[in-house]
């Protein structure tokens, strides 16, 4: 299988595609990786170089990408970071394009917007992402920052913005996500709900909804998100099926959350515990809700 992973690149450490093609890798499946930005290294370490690339040239490669394989054996799309606002219109071209060859494809969008109560990305990009890219993603994995900020409201009366929210708000959450699949997303994934040592995922599809849950970790980890929606993507690809999915990749990411922190936090300690990540005898908590 092959995955056309449509976001970020750096240098130096794993978010974005840096971090998704190692795991997606690992879990068997090509990439077909197109950087939407080239940077350094992460912009959290304080001064970073490179740039971002201008739609018109992501759609280019995206294009010769077409042009090569047909979209033959692309079985999904991931995109993640978005430099310009027009780099959505491009990745809407490509899904459309994959499915008109390969209809069971699936296409998971993490609509990077922000998170810690701030939005990061450049003007307009939230906006695109809400137009072009949420009627057509079969997954939306948004954190609780995006999940208010793409519903254009507070979920519950604590400070959704700093991410500060109780399991006992998880009614909001699914209030919220139920309007996004009303807006066209197939199925919602909310990640980093935080309730004490544990930290939670929120799933939401056609047949329910259920809360996944796995150990917090203190530290900071840099491109925790990408990872996270690589491994989804990469084990709903090997199992078909989203509940199980997201099983596999809470479990792979608490793996990764404990060395990362065990190592003073920041970069992922990815490539070190890669084979830890197809370990199919891991499990994370769910439960229906």
């Amino acid at each position: 299988m092959s995955v056309l992973s449509i976001q970020s690149g750096v240098a130096v450490g794993h978010v974005g595609n840096s971090a998704a093609t190692p795991a997606l890798q690992r879990l068997g499946h090509a990439v077909w990786r197109v950087d939407t930005v080239s940077f350094s290294n992460h912009p959290a370490h304080g001064a970073f170089t490179g740039r971002v690339h201008p739609a018109d040239e992501v759609g280019r490669v995206i294009e010769g990408i077409g042009a090569l394989t047909g979209w033959v054996g692309c079985s999904g799309v991931l995109s993640g970071y978005l430099g310009a606002a027009g780099t959505a219109a491009e990745v809407a071209r490509a899904v459309d394009a994959v499915k008109v060859v390969e209809p069971q494809s699936i296409y998971c969008c993490d609509p990077v917007i922000g998170d810690d109560g701030r939005v990061f990305v450049a003007e307009g990009v939230g906006e695109a992402i809400a137009t072009e890219l949420i009627g057509r993603a079969d997954i939306l994995t948004p954190n609780l920052f995006e999940l208010a900020w793409l519903v254009g409201r507070d979920l519950a009366a604590g400070d959704i913005a700093a991410g500060d929210i109780a399991a006992d708000n998880i009614p909001s959450i699914l209030s919220a996500a139920s309007e996004l699949r009303q807006r066209g997303a197939g199925s919602v994934v909310v990640t980093g709900i935080e309730a004490g040592d544990r930290i939670s995922t929120i799933v939401l599809d056609a047949d329910g909804a259920w809360q996944v849950s796995a150990r917090r970790f203190e530290h900071k980890l840099y491109g925790a998100g990408d990872l996270f929606a690589a491994l989804l993507v990469g084990w709903r690809l090997k199992l078909g099926d989203l509940p199980s999915a997201v099983v596999r990749a809470v479990a792979g990411m608490e793996i990764i959350a404990e060395a990362t922190s065990n190592a003073g936090g920041g970069e992922l300690a990815l490539l070190a515990n890669l084979g830890h990540l197809a370990d199919a005898s891991r499990m994370a908590d769910i439960e229906r809700v």
